[in-house]
């Protein structure tokens, strides 16, 4: 039986900045999901329909990774539990600022936390409760800091979307012995089928000049960087390459003051986002490195796209 080659200085570069690549096209959503195109669709549907559009060109897209195809039950509960987190995330960001949207859905880690302790008796070591508390902090922090025009809708849907974030990386658990090219393909998928039915029953269809846009925020934004981040786990350990994909919430809000600053709905993040996403951001780093230091774990693919 042939040997994996040994991780070099240059392949574990090159593993690191394919990487980077993964989270700076991730950090793009906002892009897409702000962009001026989309404003003819209905506030109220536009979530779904960024998820279905979305789900359906990555899994194009993903189709591709796949080598190993196996079933099980728990890859349906899963694929639901993913296009819950799918429909609330680009809905939070369609309500609210880019930031806020991408910030609560980070909160994720917390939720595992609760949800372990509450549901599997797992307890977190006492040295990491102040990561815990500062993530929290962040939390409530961002809570409050919102102006008094921000949308409530909002800020519940990015909760929400952080709670269902948690829910797939706690299903992926059940799972995680079947290929995770596999499992993410199903995920977009079984998103894209679940909402079908939505789609024809709204009516609301893509005009020409959506069309390229929604291909790439599948394909570039979702399905492309999921490649990438299966590439580079043959060289960098996942706790790593976790720390690094860090980079996406901090662009995130970047990209949209970029491209949308000059435009009348623009919504630059508050106060309370900068100084509670810092924490969160600050919160995560201290959790990864502290395990990264602790040494190598077993490479798993990325369960989220934004």
């Amino acid at each position: 039986m042939p040997h994996a080659a040994p991780t070099t200085a240059l392949s574990l570069l090159g593993g690191r900045l394919l990487v980077v690549a993964a989270a700076v096209l991730w950090s793009t959503s906002g892009i897409y999901a702000k962009s001026p195109v989309f404003e003819s669709w209905p506030l109220a549907e536009r979530g779904l329909l960024f998820a279905f559009w979305r789900s359906l060109f990555a899994a194009m897209v993903l189709a591709f990774l796949v080598r190993r195809v196996s079933w099980n039950w728990r890859i349906l509960v899963s694929g639901l539990t993913f296009a819950f987190m799918n429909v609330t995330y680009l809905s939070a960001m369609a309500y609210c600022e880019v930031g806020l949207a991408i910030w609560l859905q980070y909160t994720s880690p917390l939720w595992v936390l609760i949800i372990g302790y509450v549901w599997l008796g797992e307890r977190p070591a006492r040295r990491e409760w102040p990561i815990w508390l500062l993530i929290l902090s962040g939390i409530l922090v961002i809570l409050l800091g919102q102006p008094g025009h921000a949308s409530r809708w909002g800020i519940m849907l990015g909760l929400l979307s952080g709670i269902g974030f948690a829910g797939v990386v706690i299903t992926i658990r059940w799972i995680r012995n079947i290929d995770p090219a596999w499992i993410v393909f199903v995920n977009h998928a079984l998103t894209a089928i679940i909402l079908l039915p939505l789609i024809v029953l709204r009516g609301t269809w893509p005009a020409s000049a959506q069309w390229p846009m929604l291909a790439l925020f599948g394909a570039l934004q979702m399905g492309l960087p999921y490649v990438l981040f299966a590439r580079a786990l043959r060289s960098v350990d996942s706790q790593e390459a976790s720390a690094l994909t860090l980079l996406e919430p901090m662009l995130g809000p970047l990209w949209v003051m970029i491209f949308y600053s000059s435009l009348a709905h623009y919504e630059p993040p508050s106060w309370g986002t900068l100084i509670g996403g810092a924490m969160i951001l600050l919160g995560l780093a201290t959790r990864y490195a502290r395990v990264w230091r602790q040494g190598p774990t077993l490479a798993k693919t990325k369960t989220l796209g934004e």
